[in-house]
């Protein structure tokens, strides 16, 4: 059953308390360390944990060994970020902040120090709470909103259970605190009260069918694929109009991919075997294998061009500086997707196939050159952690081209040395994998 209004709780000054010194003063005199400080921004939670940078929470025992053990972690795993210096500082005081813009290895050293239990203080977002057994005594909310896709919301039911759940740690702790930072000028006290006790959030149906799943279906079912709809989580939960507005939009789809030869006579083409391979690319992927654009590139361009049509810019990011031969593939391309938006258009398919953002193609190219880690973040300002992602989903994307059978040889040969030249160092999974083991 759902005790969730038997929680005792306190309202407490926001003069006072809402001062962030006042507030880790607050939690260490009642020995409420370690706490989860959720800010739902990358860049609050640095400029949060440099405020804070005073404190020390630490005993000079825990200090030596967090020093040793950091210092360790980062030899293990080669380290060279932009954050270390800054965190390391932070870290010698049992305080850190972690978020989705630093480097992989950097975020599994944090969680590995706050798992020792020598982090007392960490500023993170909300990913931290997301498939991380990562509990404390203490979770504080910055704010009782964040930004929801369009706009900012007050926390979803679910959101703020999610990570107020971190609070209290199994087999030590008796109870755990959760602290909201509210002011009564700027936050609805209804709005609180729904998202402390307010029933949650039914799970929702996001069924999107994608051109490779299409594909993939129809290549085992052929017009069966119809068949499919009734039997998914989306049909039992829409209504009358959702359910035939579905089944509609599928029928444009398949329409879409019989114009542009992917589906005839009963079958799937050739140039369908390698858009069926590459989930969310399928259409920029299959036309422009169709009209030579892939074998017509070199490794380096093949690489950048790749990164392009995995990115996706975050919002206020600033436009880059392109090289001329970046600019004219920047302008083909934008042609080329206008070309498949006017037909998605026209065939009122939504949401239309991605764009090409050439945010990291200078990156991208110094990559491919040999270029060090550090330098990436100076020829684009994207964080470090989004260049890692980012190479990977490409990484992953070359991968999947040669998994297709209608792939040449020479190509294939391509995109293996592009492989060989981008798989390295900070952006090689498979040897951070290693290294954790």
């Amino acid at each position: 059953t759902d005790e969730r209004h038997k929680l005792p709780y306190h309202v407490y000054s926001r003069i006072k308390y809402n001062r962030m010194g006042t507030l880790i003063d607050y939690i260490k005199k009642r020995s409420a360390i370690p706490c989860l400080y959720f800010a739902f921004s990358r860049r609050r939670c640095e400029e949060l944990a440099q405020e804070i940078s005073y404190q020390d929470l630490l005993t000079g025992e825990e200090r030596t060994r967090v020093v040793a053990l950091f210092e360790d972690l980062a030899a293990k795993f080669n380290l060279s970020s932009g954050h270390a210096d800054f965190l390391f500082s932070l870290v010698k005081r049992g305080i850190a902040y972690h978020h989705a813009g630093l480097l992989p290895t950097l975020k599994e050293i944090i969680e590995q120090l706050f798992a020792s239990g020598l982090i007392k203080l960490i500023f993170t977002t909300e990913t931290f709470a997301l498939g991380i057994n990562m509990p404390a005594r203490t979770v504080v909310f910055d704010t009782v909103s964040k930004f929801y896709g369009r706009g900012h919301a007050y926390l979803k039911v679910r959101d703020l259970y999610q990570m107020a759940g971190r609070a209290g740690r199994r087999g030590i702790d008796t109870e755990g605190y959760v602290i909201i930072k509210a002011s009564a000028q700027v936050c609805d006290i209804a709005a609180l009260q729904n998202m402390m006790y307010g029933a949650y959030e039914p799970i929702t149906s996001q069924l999107n069918s994608r051109y490779a799943t299409i594909l993939n279906l129809y290549k085992l079912m052929g017009d069966k694929i119809y068949d499919i709809y009734p039997r998914s989580f989306h049909f039992h939960q829409a209504t009358a109009w959702e359910k035939k507005e579905a089944v509609h939009l599928l029928g444009r789809k398949m329409t879409l991919l019989e114009s542009l030869r992917y589906i005839a006579d009963g079958s799937i083409t050739w140039k369908a075997d390698l858009a069926s391979k590459v989930y969310s690319f399928e259409l920029q992927m299959g036309e422009l294998f169709e009209n030579g654009f892939w074998e017509s590139l070199d490794a380096r361009a093949l690489f950048i061009i790749i990164v392009a049509m995995v990115y996706e810019p975050r919002k206020g990011e600033g436009k880059p500086q392109l090289s001329k031969p970046t600019k004219r593939f920047k302008k083909d391309l934008n042609k080329f997707v206008g070309d498949i938006h006017r037909e998605e258009r026209r065939m009122r398919i939504f949401p239309l196939s991605k764009k090409f953002y050439f945010y990291l193609s200078e990156a991208a190219g110094a990559w491919f050159d040999g270029a060090g880690f550090e330098r990436l973040e100076k020829l684009c300002g994207v964080d470090e952690g989004e260049i890692v992602r980012n190479f990977r989903m490409s990484i992953q994307v070359l991968r999947e081209m040669l998994t297709s059978q209608i792939i040449s040889e020479p190509l294939k040969m391509k995109i293996t040395h592009c492989l060989r030249r981008v798989n390295r160092d900070v952006v090689d999974a498979e040897k951070q994998l290693r290294q954790e083991l």
